[in-house]
């Protein structure tokens, strides 16, 4: 097996659920948040303002790292954030392609979970109405 050159470093985007919604729960947090992934179970990811880190428990070992978050260049909420990824581990291929559905999965259950009991309320914008 040829030993890999660790980390890499490289451009990332990622995907508009999963960005939007770690903000909306670190917000709520009023902080960072750590967040284990649904269906893998010891990888843990630490949401913060500047940087999220995947850590693999087992392991002991970071294996991934998003810094650099662009979201100012996209056009709406719905599009994917500009980031630079950096991968820490070899393991990390075999995980890199269910993390964002993962965390956006369990950051979605956090907002549920945190969301006030009492519900909002719709203000209509003016010279508009609700049939």
């Amino acid at each position: 097996m040829l030993a890999e050159n660790l980390p890499v470093v490289r451009p990332c985007r990622v995907p508009a659920p999963c960005y939007n919604l770690s903000q909306l729960v670190r917000r709520m947090a009023r902080g960072s948040v750590e967040v284990r992934l649904a269906g893998l179970a010891e990888n843990r990811v630490l949401v913060a303002e500047q940087r999220w880190s995947c850590w693999n428990h087992r392991l002991g070992t970071l294996l991934l790292s998003w810094e650099h978050f662009r979201p100012g260049l996209r056009n709406g909420l719905h599009e994917p954030v500009d980031c630079t990824l950096t991968v820490h581990h070899s393991y990390s291929r075999t995980i890199i392609h269910r993390v964002y559905e993962s965390l956006a999965e369990c950051l979605h259950r956090e907002v549920q979970r945190h969301r006030p009991i009492l519900g909002g309320r719709v203000i209509h914008w003016p010279g508009t109405h609700l049939g």
